[in-house]
């Protein structure tokens, strides 16, 4: 053992019935009628006598970046922390409740969303409290395809890795872990479910492991299950998951690189990200004309009726300041181990592009916040879902084109900086 400590800690976030599920499509009044799993926030507090990092999963769609932020201070002040040392993610589960803006994809409940940054600070304070000696362990395998690429439907691109790291104590090893693929295996059912992630973590629980599996980059992949029918998963799919997630996070615990004093370290950059906004208020109508023309039943009609209102009312806003500003990227190194977290629903491509300048990367997403997909550059090429309607879903106008170059970029600044402990 080292002087290294590791803690685990939950909360149910498990919604009431009645409350509107989030996703799949426009209006569709969807809403919790029973629960097959119970949604959770689950925590990990691991320090070495002078770094404390707290990291966190809930099994929720995603919060936007002001909320996180709130509920990050409320846990940073609570433990003498700062910000950057807490990351806040999401499984992005659309078998949970909504719980951000998202244009027609579900109404947020006030009454259930006000308890929720209690329960995620309880699951941090429990996580503290329960932190005892252990080793440490860290790997990544490469897995049976659990998604394929929904865009191409192919199983090229995918990112099939397996990222972990173990904290192994006496009692109740913890395994940190991630994996890239749309958390919808269960499609648009009324039941609340921690979808594969969920079942990943029950898996390694009936062995007496307890388990925080964060959410990849998996903007453009879906569960293999959807691959030949798409809303076909069921139960017994969840089940395969977590079986075959749970074989490689106990094969990198058997092979996995042996951690000595490991350091830990944390930074955050904010930034702003490039849109794309029309040149007048023309091309916005342009725009609807052209969104009809493509769809027009009621809902659809409904949505781009909406989106149109917005975007009339933000046009000189952005026109003038074409960007999103306060864009959180965060870098986390645990040992030989580096976490890079970005606030939405990443490509898969960035983290194949990441890897092999950076070694033993762990990638999660819906960290620190949502603020929309971040496509690659080929995907504005056509009309691509993620590229322009998503981006109405969120927001109004989409990410620019070159957002791809400038996340990379930036992500490999701050990944070298974590690594070095100083500025670069």
């Amino acid at each position: 053992m080292t002087d290294l400590l590791a803690g685990y800690g939950e909360s149910i976030l498990t919604p009431p019935t009645g409350v509107e599920l989030c996703g799949y499509g426009f209006y569709r009044r969807r809403r919790a009628e029973k629960t097959r799993d119970d949604l959770k926030a689950r925590a990990v507090c691991v320090s070495n006598g002078g770094t404390t990092l707290i990291l966190i999963a809930c099994d929720l769609i995603g919060f936007d970046v002001e909320t996180s932020d709130a509920i990050r201070k409320a846990i940073a002040g609570e433990h003498h922390l700062p910000a950057a040392n807490v990351l806040l993610a999401c499984t992005h589960t659309h078998s949970g409740p909504a719980t951000e803006f998202l244009r027609g994809c579900g109404e947020i409940s006030p009454e259930y969303v006000r308890q929720i940054p209690k329960l995620i600070t309880e699951a941090a304070r429990r996580a503290a409290l329960d932190r005892a000696p252990c080793a440490m362990r860290i790997g990544s395998e490469q897995a049976e395809p659990i998604g394929y690429n929904r865009r191409l439907r192919s199983f090229h691109p995918i990112d099939p890795t397996v990222a972990a790291i173990v904290f192994e104590r006496k009692h109740s090893p913890i395994y940190l872990s991630a994996y890239s693929c749309h958390a919808v295996t269960l499609g648009a059912n009324t039941e609340s479910s921690a979808d594969w992630p969920g079942a990943a973590a029950k898996a390694m629980e009936q062995d007496g492991y307890r388990c925080v599996c964060f959410q990849g980059f998996c903007g453009d992949i879906d569960p293999v299950c959807h691959l030949n029918k798409w809303g076909a998963g069921t139960a017994e799919d969840l089940t395969l998951y977590g079986l075959i997630l749970k074989r490689h996070l106990l094969n990198i615990a058997r092979h996995g690189q042996h951690e000595t004093s490991p350091a830990l370290a944390a930074v955050e950059k904010r930034m702003s990200l490039p849109l794309e906004v029309p040149a007048d208020r023309k091309a916005i109508e342009k725009e609807y004309e052209e969104m009809l023309a493509r769809e027009n039943n009621e809902a659809f009609k409904k949505f781009a009726d909406e989106w149109r209102q917005a975007a009339g009312r933000e046009f000189d806003r952005f026109h003038q300041h074409p960007c999103r500003d306060n864009i959180p990227l965060q870098a986390m190194r645990l040992g030989g181990m580096n976490l890079i977290a970005l606030p939405a629903e990443v490509f898969c491509e960035y983290g194949l592009k990441l890897r092999p300048q950076i070694s033993s990367l762990l990638t999660i997403g819906y960290a620190n916040g949502n603020t929309g997909y971040w496509p690659v550059k080929t995907a504005y090429a056509n009309p691509d879902y993620a590229a322009h309607v998503a981006p109405k879903i969120y927001d109004v106008f989409p990410f620019s084109s070159s957002l791809e170059d400038t996340i990379l970029n930036a992500c490999g600044k701050i990944l070298a900086e974590v690594q070095a402990g100083k500025p670069v």
